[in-house]
């Protein structure tokens, strides 16, 4: 993966553009612009999405989240999918799920259904 950072403008934060190796186009993440409504945030802590990132050590990531401004809403937790996740709000509300894979479990282990509806 890499990443580039485009300066804001004084006291802004960055926009960040990544691009994920198994994918050709470009990841941008930025701060919402107030001024634009379409960017606004819900009212009344709606959660409207949840960004996954997948991580090498999922202890490790959330205490860095949490020590970079990050609240935890879930705490890590392995999970019997295989998993081990911890959900945090950024310091703007948006929601992140931090997960580190621990074992390749089949879904019909766990009470999951393989596929996409098929």
């Amino acid at each position: 993966m890499s990443a580039a950072r485009a300066p804001g403008g004084a006291g802004a934060l960055p926009t960040i553009s990544v691009v994920i190796p198994t994918c050709d186009r470009p990841v941008l993440l930025a701060r919402a612009i107030a001024s634009v409504r379409a960017q606004t945030a819900p009212a009344g802590g709606v959660v409207t999405h949840v960004v996954m990132l997948r991580v090498d050590d999922a202890r490790e990531s959330c205490d860095r989240a949490v020590a970079a401004g990050a609240a935890l809403a879930d705490p890590v937790t392995d999970h019997v999918y295989g998993e081990r996740q911890c959900s945090l709000v950024d310091p703007w509300g948006h929601r992140w799920t931090l997960s580190q894979t621990l074992a390749d479990v089949a879904p019909e282990e766990w009470g999951g259904i393989g596929g996409w509806g098929d």
